[in-house]
């Protein structure tokens, strides 16, 4: 932990953690040494106690930026980006418009139903793909290897 710590002071580059869940003592003061050292960023999907831990405390060390849900248009670009870029196929976007719908504009729900459509192989023009694609995130998210921090 040292060498991290000092490494990342020496890069004196802001340090970006994304997926913070649930921190326990240790891991809680890890994160507040490295925020001594260089400016950081911490992403999380929940500012409360009981689902963050004992990183509580700190945030009011930190300014919050909440991103909203996307608009329909955002979730259309978002979609448009990932066929441009060759991760997923072209008929994804006729998708676009009713994944918003379903996701409500989550872009955490967004980005897993379109890693999703990356790694395995729907029908897209399946009616029911999208519930496919919600039940499979559901139950990833449920049979998950739980972190070892908690």
């Amino acid at each position: 932990m040292q060498r991290l710590r000092r490494t990342l002071a020496e890069a004196g580059r802001t340090v970006v953690f994304d997926g913070v869940g649930w921190t326990t003592p240790k891991l809680s003061s890890f994160l507040e040494s490295v925020m001594e050292r260089v400016p950081v960023w911490i992403c999380t999907r929940s500012e409360h106690p009981w689902d963050i831990g004992h990183f509580w405390p700190l945030l009011v060390r930190l300014e919050r930026l909440e991103l909203p849900p996307f608009r329909p248009a955002e979730t259309r670009e978002l979609v448009a980006a990932a066929v441009n870029s060759g991760l997923i196929p072209r008929a994804a976007l006729n998708l676009a418009d009713p994944m918003h719908h379903r996701s409500r504009g989550s872009p955490w729900v967004l980005h897993a139903w379109l890693e999703q459509i990356a790694r395995r192989a729907y029908d897209l023009s399946d009616p029911r793909v999208l519930h496919r694609l919600d039940l499979d995130r559901r139950m990833h998210d449920l049979f998950a290897p739980k972190s070892a921090d908690r």
